[in-house]
């Protein structure tokens, strides 16, 4: 492998579903292929029988038959609590078990093996992925690559974010900067330009398993007017929302047209055949009004041959089209704005290109422009090389000068006594003293007086905690 000097800047969009990763050759952006020649890459991998480990396509090529020893999905663990109620309501919806670790109530990854049960942390489980997107980069670039920039959602947490730079530690590389991904995206549609100045972008993120709602600002560095700062002004967030459940309604769709509907979903491996089916007939309805889902020895050994119009497509997701429409009011409200003071729309994640997804924005935006210029699925990834190339190479005139600049994604607090006398309440124990808000621009420094509970006290620890729960045992330590 080549050992030039000079290093490549690589950027690194770890996603939920999906993954894409950049380098900066030859004064551009290029966005790596796998060896299916495809630009995005399964995040899933399958432990073999042996103990290897299939990732990315690798791992979707074996999907069917190997099922039960598939894991996916992990951006949502990753740095999260296993006790935590959303979590819960997810864990039935994977084939891998899930179960708490012992020392810090995080999630833990349960495979059986050979009749063996093996088990992973999240960072683990993504440092394969990451370490298989890197070797795809190091083979096209002909280098080896030692650092990178990763992106994560803007309302990710503190532990997330650290865990997923460990993850690339795992892997064996340093970060150079983890960014957020609609930061990231708007760096990629050249957004740190001058002629942007003062402008408000909503980047609509609709992926494979995640739905995000960003609103940025752009404006110059009052301290230095060479660099431009891109500042979060609102998010809005919904882990339960993407691609994977508008397959889940094409499935139902489908089911509802067989004779043998109760029996075929007791069958996890005709499900199985059915949902990957259907991921692929949702894409191509994107571009056509009708389709034929056809899958050869289905049930019981006899072939499957379904019509999929869009129309009736639609008219099953209607509940989740509804959802978009308010999720889209509640963005504005974040962000403290109203849909006339946004200027320009950014579409990212791949499920953007579904028609009905674009005329819902156009309608709520009519006065504004939407930019999809750039496949939606590499935007966020070529964003982040371009931030991996400024920070390795700060004399490249070909890249012009920025400051990314974000909000806390949580609020910040300390603990409270409770003092309420309400027994219910009192159950709840300790109270969150939010001192940092959800939403203020950092760096900010905040500060609240407290007072001693005993007198001649000469010390107190203080805990602090992020998080938008009233009671402090919801939200999460900072450590």
């Amino acid at each position: 492998m080549d050992t030039l000097d000079d290093e490549y800047a690589i950027g690194l969009d770890l996603g939920t579903f999906f993954s894409c990763i950049g380098a900066y050759k030859d004064g551009k952006v290029e966005i790596i292929p796998n060896k299916k020649d495809e630009k995005t890459t399964p995040s899933i991998i399958i432990i073999g029988l042996n103990l290897d480990v299939l990732v990315g396509e690798d791992a979707e090529d074996n999907l069917v038959k190997n099922y039960n020893a598939c894991i996916y999905g992990i951006k949502r663990f990753i740095g999260r609590k296993f006790s935590d109620k959303e979590l819960k309501k997810e864990i039935d919806k994977f084939p891998f078990k899930i179960i708490g670790s012992e020392d810090n109530d995080s999630p833990i990854i349960q495979v059986i093996n050979n009749g063996i049960p093996l088990t992973y942390n999240p960072e683990e489980i993504s440092s394969f992925i990451i370490k298989k997107m890197v070797q795809t980069a190091e083979k096209y670039i002909n280098k080896k690559i030692t650092k990178l920039v990763i992106t994560v959602p803007a309302y990710f947490s503190d532990s997330q974010r650290k865990l997923t730079r460990q993850a690339a530690e795992l892997a064996g590389l340093h970060v150079l900067r983890v960014i957020n991904e609609p930061t990231s995206a708007a760096l990629a549609y050249g957004f740190d330009k001058e002629q942007f100045l003062n402008e408000k972008i909503l980047v609509f993120d609709l992926g494979g398993g995640t739905f995000n709602i960003s609103i940025l600002s752009v404006k110059k560095d009052e301290n230095n007017i060479k660099n431009i700062i891109f500042q979060v002004l609102g998010t809005y967030r919904d882990a339960y929302l993407g691609g994977e459940e508008f397959d889940n309604k094409l499935v139902e769709l489908c089911l509802d047209k067989m004779i043998n509907k109760e029996k075929i979903k007791k069958d996890k491996l005709c499900l199985k055949k059915l949902k990957i089916s259907c991921e692929s007939i949702k894409k191509k309805l994107s571009y056509s009004d009708e389709q034929i889902l056809v899958i050869e020895k289905f049930f019981e050994n006899e072939d499957l041959k379904i019509k999929i119009k869009r129309e009736e497509f639609e008219d099953i997701c209607n509940d989740i089209f509804r959802k978009i429409e308010s999720s889209l009011d509640q963005a504005l409200i974040n962000a403290k704005l109203t849909k006339n003071e946004i200027n320009e729309i950014i579409l990212v994640g791949g499920s953007t290109r579904m028609p009905k997804v674009k005329t819902i924005i156009q309608n709520y935006f009519p006065n504004c422009k939407i930019n999809d210029s750039i496949n939606p699925d590499e935007a966020v990834a070529f964003g982040a090389t371009l931030e991996a190339e400024k920070l390795l190479h700060n004399n490249n005139n070909s890249i012009s000068n920025f400051l990314l600049k974000d909000i806390t994604p949580l609020s910040l607090g300390t603990n409270i006594l409770n003092r309420s006398t309400d027994p219910k309440i009192i159950e709840e124990g300790e109270i969150m003293d939010v001192i940092i808000k959800r939403g203020t621009p950092i760096p900010y420094t905040g500060s609240k007086t407290y007072s001693t509970v005993s007198d001649n006290q000469t010390k107190m620890d203080i805990d602090i905690y992020e998080g938008e729960n009233t009671f402090i045992k919801y939200n999460h330590l900072l450590k």
